[in-house]
């Protein structure tokens, strides 16, 4: 509904429009393909880190692995977050970028941005909770491959 540039100017001003025309009730409008979608979202995301994380690893090698832990961590984070975002696809509303025009596909980044950003906040929330109400150990930080200490000369 906030499509039209001429009624919605803003997220501030399209809060105040739905409220004034439909009360409380109309903030909450399509709130359930939004929770099935971020609640899919999620539950992925998180689970495809974790097998591109070990599938990276194991490609790698123990030592490359360690070495290259950041690195290794944000491609697992970035590949999950791929095919993620083309499983929430079809939960999401589409705009047709052509009446809008180039200027116009921006005029939602404010409210997109506010969005994501708590959203993402809230599933590492609920991430980590799970972990501990399940008592899932955290991952202890990544510690070196004997074989990399022999080869560096390291002795213990």
């Amino acid at each position: 509904m906030q499509v039209d540039p001429q009624k919605y100017k803003g997220i501030f001003n399209g809060f105040s429009v739905t409220l004034k025309e439909d009360d409380f009730r109309g903030l909450a409008k399509g709130w359930a393909p939004t929770f099935i979608g971020y609640s899919l979202q999620g539950l992925c995301k998180f689970g495809f880190y974790e097998v591109f994380k070990v599938l990276y690893s194991n490609m790698l090698g123990e030592e490359n692995a360690y070495l290259w832990h950041t690195s290794l961590y944000l491609v697992a984070s970035a590949c999950a977050e791929f095919f993620v975002d083309i499983a929430l696809a079809p939960m999401e509303a589409a705009k047709v970028l052509k009446r809008l025009g180039f200027r116009g596909i921006w005029k939602g980044l404010f409210a997109c941005i506010i969005l994501i950003g708590t959203l993402t906040a809230l599933q590492w929330f609920i991430y980590d909770s799970v972990k501990v109400y399940f008592r899932h150990p955290r991952p202890p930080p990544p510690e070196m491959p004997e074989s990399l200490k022999k080869k560096l000369g390291y002795t213990q």
